[in-house]
């Protein structure tokens, strides 16, 4: 509790003004997270006005593997609330006893309150289109049938944003919800984020 508050104390002295809800117009953002069973990297660019363009590679436990592009923008509600939109396509490989793997479109909706410290609360959906593969023996050989099945990964995350410096923060949430249409153990996340200048 001592070190939360102290490092609370060091954000408001050494952070900048500049929200870390979305990228600057011109700028550059780099973050890696860890946690439980999660872990990942992402990129947010945004090259004029306010839409950014994203990228993000997760994996858990390093068996499935999620590979995510999109689109941001940032809805500045008050001075005090902006709300976050994100839509993406990628795809997922998973291996194991449970294979997966197929494209996957996405969606995020983030409420963030503005400040030195920025605590959020998002939602996600991402829907999965697996595809697999089927082998069967018959007198003429071996036929190859390709099965599709659909499958929702959705949640929601609570957490906040911590300014570090200018440009250092830190990340810190916790995210539940299902995976593949079955119920997912909640993960801790740990992160951080650099930004560069505008």
């Amino acid at each position: 509790m001592i070190s939360l508050a102290i490092l609370l104390w060091v954000a408001s002295a050494f952070a900048g003004a500049d929200p870390w809800v979305s990228a600057a117009p011109g700028q550059v953002r780099v973050g890696l997270h860890s946690g439980f069973p999660w872990h990942g990297a992402d990129v947010i660019y945004a090259p004029r006005g306010p839409v950014a363009v994203t990228g993000h590679v997760e994996t858990a436990r390093f068996q499935r593997t999620e590979v995510r592009a999109g689109v941001q923008r940032p809805w500045v509600v008050s001075p005090k609330w902006s709300v976050l939109t994100v839509a993406t396509v990628g795809g997922v490989h998973q291996e194991g006893e449970v294979s997966r793997q197929g494209p996957q479109v996405g969606a995020v909706f983030m409420v963030t309150r503005l400040g030195r410290v920025e605590p959020f609360f998002s939602l996600h959906d991402r829907e999965l289109f697996s595809l697999q593969s089927v082998q069967t023996l018959t007198r003429v050989g071996e036929e190859t049938q390709w099965t599709a099945a659909r499958y929702s990964s959705r949640g929601g995350s609570l957490g906040m944003r911590v300014p570090i410096q200018t440009q250092w923060c830190l990340n810190v949430a916790i995210q539940a919800g299902s995976v593949d249409s079955a119920f997912a153990i909640p993960s801790l996340l740990l992160g951080m984020s650099w930004r560069s200048k505008e």
